[in-house]
Parts: structure tokens; C-alpha cells; sequence
């Protein structure tokens, strides 16, 4: 086991020396550092010998602590100076919460936020903090301490390196969550435990139990450490009758209006899906209420203006301090598979205890707060469960199978374990559609499994197994650039598309919004809506690769003019004028920049990349139209088991599917405006869908993100 340092070396490491040559020694760094030590009580010398002794003592460990007790970002730190010559990894779930994460352990050990300018004979520092967020990343070079990665990247780590010799410690942050990836990372992390191997694992929560690992690891009970909670107090505080928040809205308001006076900090009002959050919004805002309150879609948006009404789909994320107030409805929508019927529902259910205290702990970072809950506190009591089924047991199990198949192969065939298992509907349905996919040999069923070759080359894929599954075929078909172009644009996990609710809130001029619609109709594509969004992700890319100079101007004052205004960026006016959300087409970019390098990799589909395609300045030497058949055939292979056939003469948009060789009735098309399919109106008898929900009211399927099929190739397969 690695020796650790004493407190005193701690300290003197922390204040001196963290082994680079661009560490920050300013004096105040140095008064940030002790008063950190005088103000957050898991900083004091005995707290932090404690922690010494837990990392000393035990091999395997886990931390727990209140929300914002500095579990994750401190507990990282003192890993990495107690364990010299060791590589810390740290798991984060999400790319938001790894970013801030690696941000703020930066900023604590004093490392510049800018690189300094070196010469051309200079050897460049190494990263002591590295983040690794996607494939196209560079591996872990020698003198970093601390690597934040997210969980598909330590799953990717795990492919290349099943042992993790690289790390000496591996902290699983979050693991409250309990999301199907990391249930294969810890399963495999035991895997590695009993087999001798020399890296550490530590588990870190929030103030859950962790009993169930602690028993799944066999960790002994001494073995897990409590962090002290901020001296910050945070009072919750009930509604004063049931009948108070009949009208969520209208208590918000009022609440907002009395609790306003007595706080001087930001607003957090949690709430459930983007529709609520606008209905409040214009509720705070006709109640002139709007200072100090704003709908934000993630926790990273937060600033000095305003706090945020935000959806529980963020609520995982890290804080920003400055938030006094904190308004809960005690709703959440979670997803639910239903494997029978191979599609998701959302359902809305009541904030388990542990969600409400999570939200609790956004207030009192650095001032005390007030946290407000939608019920009174004897029907809070006696109603909120401690915590909902962990997401493995609901939701769909067949990507998690794949990946602790592609492991236990990578691994020389061990099989392990998991924490939680599905339930036997949910594997059952990830086995026939494994089987569908080729992933798994024909007669692999629930008890012996075998991935094959192509499952393997899946697993090494960051999108779903049908899209990776679409990519081994278009390598087969000679159009792998193009389908990981249109891959990468349905995989997004914002829309590309802005709605029409957006359009109207957004700052694009009136007389722009006028042409939108139209410049929309120029781009798109009667083969479905997989290529109209293929179409606007190249146009806009080829746009991206464009000098985003303007030419000079003919006169000089035409120049002065000029230099005042900020020239538009091409890719920007491109994104404007068809009304396209520019967060979401970079992020589809790194997508496919991660694909191309990914399919590249030895074993995996080198055939069909062209020199120049999907490069950084994207430029297409053929056009794709002659590609198109071969793209959707592509895209068929990996959407067998997702084909719908239309109703004859149905007036209500009816298909019906078939599921195990069972006929499913009452399918339809979304036919909301704004959201409906490109096909909507198309009369083809064959689609094949990317997405398929089941109402929370109602028994009907809605299914969205189509593309038609020519009726010979659904008989031929």
C-alpha cells in the first residue's frame, strides 16, 4: 500500500510544491489556503488526519457528507498529496460536472488558469490536473495527479487498460446515482479487488447510505468517513396547509414575494420539465419578481444576476455558491422503460427523501439559507419515500449489458458481478435486442452470453448500440464519414432545432424569424428526419470551415465602422437564419470528432474514411446524395427491431410495430407543431424510428425521429 504523508508535510506541500514548475505561490494563494483551513470545517488539522488515517489505514474506502461539504473536490486533493507518485481518477457523471470539477481542483491547488507562453526549446509542464472528456482526448501523461473523467471515459480507460495500471486510486464520485455504467464500473472495480490488483477504489456520496456497496465490496464498516457539514445553517421551511399548494404557481409567486425580503443571495426554484419552468417564469415575471430569478438549463449557468428555475434533469450538477433560496415543488419526472413494449414513459412522481435534501443543500455554500418544500412537514413525512428503485431497474438495460460483456472480454473472459441487477423483463429485452443487433452469438440467451466481433466494435462507440451498430454496416457499405456525420447529429442532447416557443424568446431580429421557416424547407430532406438533421449539421460545419473574416472594407470610414462592429461568424449567420441551436451543432462536432477517431482505432471500421473527411475545417470531396440509399440501409441495420408500418387509409396517423413477433397496435406520429416528424404528412408505408414513448396518461405510442424504408428491403430482412 502507498505510503502517506503527515500533516505537516500536507500542509507544506500545499503551500510550496505540488511537483510543477507553474504552481502558484502568490501570498494570496496562500491566505486562500489558510482561510479555507480556519472557515470549512472539513479542512481542520483533525478532520484532515482523520482522512490521513482512513487513506493510510484502508485500502478500499468510501466518503460521505452533506451537499457542499467539499466531499468530491477536497477529498480528490488530499488523495493526491497523501499517495505521492500516484494518479488520482476522479469520476464525474456528467461533462459539466467533470469541467467544474477540474476547474475548481485547479483553482484550489493553485495551478494558473492561463498557460504561460513557452519557447520553442521549452518541454512543456506536465498536466497535473487533466480532464478527459472525450475519445479524441490525449491519454494520461506521467506528472498528472489528478485526472476528472467522466463514466464513459473510465469505462473507455477500463477497454484499454482493464487493470487501470496507470491509476494508484479510483474515486467513483456520485455513486448515490446508482446508473447503470457505473454499477459495471464498480462491478468490474470488485472484479479487480479480489483478484490482488494493486489500485485503490474509493466510493463518494452524498449523506445516503452506502451500506449496499459497502456489503457488495466487503468493506468494513470503519472503512467509510462522514465529512462535517458547512457552518452555514439551512433552514427548511413547510407550506402552511395541503390546500396552500393546490396552485403551485401562485404559491411560488407569493412565496418569492415574502422570502425575497428576508434573503440576499439567488433564487434555485426546482421543478419539473421545461413547460413548467416557462409557465413560472412568466408568472415571476408579471409579478415583477424577475431580479433575481431566471430559467437556466444547467447549473454552469448560473452568474451574479440571477439564480435560475431549473428541471430535476439538472439538478445533479454542481453549484455555484451565492444561492440564499431555494424553492422545491417536490416533483420529478424520471424515465421508465417498459421492456414489453420497448419504449420509455416519463412519469411524474413525489422527491424522494434524499432528492429533497440534494435540493436542500444547494443554499448555505458560503451564507446561511432558506429551503422551501411545496407540503406541509407532516404530509412530507409521512409520504416521501428514503430514495426511488435505482436507474438500473428501470431503465433500459441493453447499452449497460453490452459494456459489461465488451469488459468481461477485454478481461479474458471474467465474468462479475453488479451491485444491482435488472430486473429479468429488462434483461430478457436487452438480450433479444443484443441478438437483433449481432452483438451477441444466436444462441446466447439469459444465462450464457457471447459477444461477437461486431459487439465488441459497438462497445468502443460512444452513441447508442443501433447507432454504433449503423456504423459497422456503413463501414461495410463505403459511407462511414457520412453516417457518423448523421450519427452525430441525432445524438445531441440538446435539440438542433430551436422550438417555436424558443424562436419567440430568442434575440434573433423579427424580420430574421420571418425567414426562417422558409430557409428551414431549403434544407430539408424527403428521406426523414435522421437526414434533415444530418443536412443542417454539414451545411453549417462547411460554414465553420470558412474564413470568418469579412472582406475589407472600400473606404476608411467603412473600416472604422467596422472595427466597432464584431463581424459575424459565417457558421453563425448560418445558425440564425434556419433558426439552429449552436450549442448543440459544437457539440455534435466533438461528437463526430470522437467517432472518427474511435472507428480509426486497430480492429475497429477503418475502411470508408476519406483523408478529408470530418476533419476539423470539414470539407466533402463527394457529394452525399449518392450515398443516400446506402445511408439508410446503414441505418436499418441498426434499427431492425424499430420498424413501424402505416395503418392504410388511417386518418389519425396510425402504425402499428412489431415487437417478439407480437403485433403492437396504436402507434402514432407526434402531432404536436413544432415537433412533428418530416413524414408526418408522407404517405410510405415502412419507417424506422430512433424514439418511442408511451404517454404517462394514456396506453398510446408515440413515435418520433423517422425514416422511410423501401417496402423490398423490410420483406428481404
Amino acid at each position: 500500500m502507498p505510503s502517506t504523508l503527515s500533516l505537516a508535510e500536507l500542509k507544506h506541500l500545499q503551500l510550496h510544491d505540488f511537483a510543477h514548475p507553474e504552481k502558484e505561490t502568490s501570498t494570496q494563494h496562500q491566505e486562500y489556503l489558510r482561510w479555507r483551513s480556519e472557515s470549512r470545517p472539513a479542512w481542520a488539522d483533525d478532520q484532515v488526519e482523520s482522512k490521513l488515517r482512513l487513506i493510510k489505514e484502508h485500502e478500499h474506502f468510501s466518503i460521505g457528507g452533506a451537499f457542499g461539504s467539499g466531499k468530491s473536490t477536497m477529498f480528490a486533493e488530499i488523495c493526491a498529496y497523501a499517495m505521492p507518485g500516484t494518479a488520482i481518477l476522479l469520476l464525474c457523471l456528467t461533462k459539466v460536472g467533470a469541467r467544474m470539477m477540474c476547474q475548481y481542483i485547479s483553482f484550489e491547488v493553485g495551478l494558473p488558469t492561463k498557460k504561460a507562453e513557452k519557447k520553442a526549446d521549452e518541454k512543456e509542464p506536465p498536466e497535473v490536473v487533466a480532464l478527459r472528456i472525450s475519445e479524441k482526448s490525449e491519454h494520461i501523461e506521467e506528472g498528472t495527479r489528478i485526472a476528472v473523467m467522466t463514466e464513459g471515459m473510465v469505462f473507455r480507460e477500463f477497454l484499454h487498460d482493464p487493470d487501470l495500471s496507470q491509476f494508484g486510486l479510483v474515486l467513483f464520485d456520485d455513486c448515490y446515482e446508482e446508473t447503470g455504467l457505473m454499477d459495471v464500473l464498480i462491478g468490474h472495480a470488485r472484479q479487480l479487488m479480489r483478484s490482488g490488483n494493486s489500485t485503490r477504489f474509493g466510493l463518494i456520496s452524498g449523506p445516503t447510505e452506502l451500506t449496499p456497496y459497502h456489503y457488495f465490496l466487503s468493506l468494513p464498516p470503519d472503512a467509510h468517513y462522514v465529512l462535517p457539514s458547512l457552518p452555514f445553517p439551512r433552514e427548511v421551511r413547510y407550506a402552511s396547509s395541503a390546500s396552500a399548494v393546490l396552485d403551485l404557481e401562485t404559491w411560488i409567486v407569493d412565496q418569492l414575494t415574502v422570502q425575497l425580503v428576508e434573503t440576499t443571495g439567488d433564487v434555485m426554484i426546482f421543478t419539473t420539465g421545461l413547460t413548467r419552468c416557462e409557465s413560472i417564469k412568466k408568472r415571476i415575471f408579471s409579478a415583477k419578481l424577475y431580479g433575481r430569478t431566471r430559467r437556466r438549463r444547467s447549473a454552469s449557468e448560473a452568474d451574479t444576476s440571477g439564480g435560475g428555475i431549473t428541471t430535476n434533469v439538472f439538478s445533479n450538477t454542481i453549484t455555484p455558491v451565492g444561492f440564499t433560496l431555494v424553492i422545491d415543488t417536490l416533483q420529478r419526472k424520471i424515465k421508465v422503460f417498459d421492456p414489453i413494449l420497448d419504449c420509455y414513459q416519463m412519469v411524474t412522481v413525489a422527491a424522494s427523501l434524499n432528492e429533497a435534501n440534494s435540493t436542500a443543500g444547494r443554499i448555505g455554500r458560503t451564507q446561511s439559507g432558506i429551503a422551501l418544500r411545496a407540503a406541509t412537514e407532516a404530509d412530507f413525512i409521512a409520504t416521501t419515500v428514503r430514495s426511488h428503485p435505482p436507474k438500473v431497474t428501470r431503465e433500459e438495460y441493453t447499452a449497460n449489458l453490452l459494456y459489461k460483456l465488451a469488459l468481461e472480454a477485454e478481461d479474458h473472459g471474467r465474468e462479475f458481478e453488479l451491485p444491482h441487477q435488472p430486473t429479468p423483463a429488462l434483461k430478457l429485452r436487452a438480450v433479444t435486442t443484443l441478438k437483433h443487433l449481432g452483438a451477441l452469438t444466436p444462441s446466447s440467451g439469459l444465462s450464457s452470453m457471447t459477444i461477437t466481433k461486431t459487439g465488441k466494435q459497438m462497445a468502443r462507440l460512444s452513441c447508442s448500440p443501433e447507432y454504433a451498430r449503423s456504423l459497422v454496416a456503413a463501414s461495410d457499405r463505403g459511407c462511414l464519414a457520412e453516417m457518423i456525420l448523421l450519427v452525430a447529429a441525432n445524438c445531441t442532447s440538446q435539440a438542433i432545432f430551436l422550438a417555436d416557443k424558443e424562436l419567440a424568446a430568442s434575440r434573433i431580429p423579427p424580420r430574421v424569424r420571418k425567414g426562417i421557416t422558409a430557409a428551414r424547407r431549403r434544407i430539408e430532406m424527403r428521406e426523414g428526419d435522421h437526414f434533415v438533421l444530418y443536412n443542417a449539421l454539414r451545411l453549417w460545419w462547411q460554414c465553420l470551415g470558412k474564413n470568418d473574416r469579412n472582406e475589407e472594407p472600400a473606404n476608411p470610414a467603412a473600416a472604422s465602422e467596422s472595427k466597432a462592429k464584431k463581424p459575424i461568424k459565417p457558421s453563425t449567420k448560418f445558425a440564425t437564419e434556419h433558426g439552429l441551436r449552436e450549442e448543440a451543432l459544437y457539440e455534435a462536432v466533438d461528437l463526430a470528432k470522437t467517432l472518427r477517431g474511435q472507428a480509426g482505432m486497430k480492429g475497429m471500421l477503418c475502411s470508408g474514411l476519406g483523408k478529408y473527411h470530418i476533419s476539423p475545417y470539414i470539407n466533402f470531396n463527394r457529394e452525399p446524395v449518392q450515398y443516400l440509399d446506402q445511408m439508410r440501409k446503414s441505418l436499418l441495420e441498426g434499427h431492425l427491431h424499430r420498424v413501424a408500418y402505416r395503418v392504410p387509409n388511417s386518418s389519425t396517423k396510425e402504425f402499428h410495430r412489431m415487437i417478439d413477433d407480437r403485433l403492437v397496435r396504436d402507434v402514432h406520429l407526434e402531432g404536436r407543431p413544432g415537433e412533428r416528424s418530416i413524414l408526418y404528412d408522407s404517405s410510405h408505408s415502412y419507417v424506422l424510428f430512433s424514439s418511442a414513448s408511451k404517454s404517462e396518461n394514456a396506453d398510446t405510442i408515440t413515435i418520433n425521429n423517422l425514416t422511410y424504408l423501401d417496402r423490398e428491403w423490410i420483406e428481404g430482412a
